[in-house]
């Protein structure tokens, strides 16, 4: 059965919507998208847990659905929408996502996106379906995720996606101070 992603579209809106309605929850989005972390481990991540100098996040064994400690680098896309976030304004100072009525204002903002159904892991399964399709190395991508085994990612997320649409996924482009609006991209 092939799980549900998300498609350029949806991200796209998803984090227009975020961007102009509840910008302190860009971090979550951005990280779960854009470096395949599971939402609750990004929920417990501290901004000392994102090393912004050397490029990589790490989720410690207590943060971990695992218990085992690792550490995903950041895609140069991910570093951009985070560098987007810091300047203009956002709070690195405590966790890396809000915890005040959460699941309300994520709903609101899909809700405001337009994402009326939300398939379980979507940004984690876009994430590793176009990470997958540009770099075919299944084993790092197993070790960024924290999975046990490399075979299940292979199975899923194999030509889950084309090539082009994981391309254009890598694409999607936090606003610039030339253009207020992101990158928007074809299905």
């Amino acid at each position: 059965m092939r799980k549900e992603i998300l498609t350029n579209v949806q991200v796209a809106a998803l984090l227009k919507a975020v961007c102009e309605t509840d910008f302190e929850l860009l971090p979550y989005h951005v990280v779960c998208i854009f470096a395949g972390i599971r939402p609750k481990e990004v929920e417990r991540l501290t901004w000392s847990n994102v090393n912004l100098d050397e490029h990589f996040i790490e989720v410690p064994d207590e943060k971990s659905k695992t218990a085992v400690r690792r550490i995903v680098e950041m895609e140069p896309l991910l570093v951009r929408w985070l560098d987007y976030y810091i300047k203009a304004g956002g709070n690195i100072q405590d966790g890396v996502t809000p915890t005040s009525n959460l699941r309300k204002r994520l709903r609101a903002v899909r809700k405001t996106a337009g994402l009326d159904r939300w398939p379980q892991d979507a940004p984690r399964r876009t994430f590793a379906s176009c990470w997958l399709a540009v770099r075919s190395d299944v084993n790092k991508l197993n070790i960024s995720m924290g999975h046990t085994s490399p075979e299940m990612l292979w199975r899923h997320y194999h030509r889950a996606v084309t090539q082009k649409h994981a391309k254009a996924f890598w694409k999607i482009e936090p606003p610039t101070k030339s253009k207020s609006k992101i990158v928007r991209l074809a299905a």
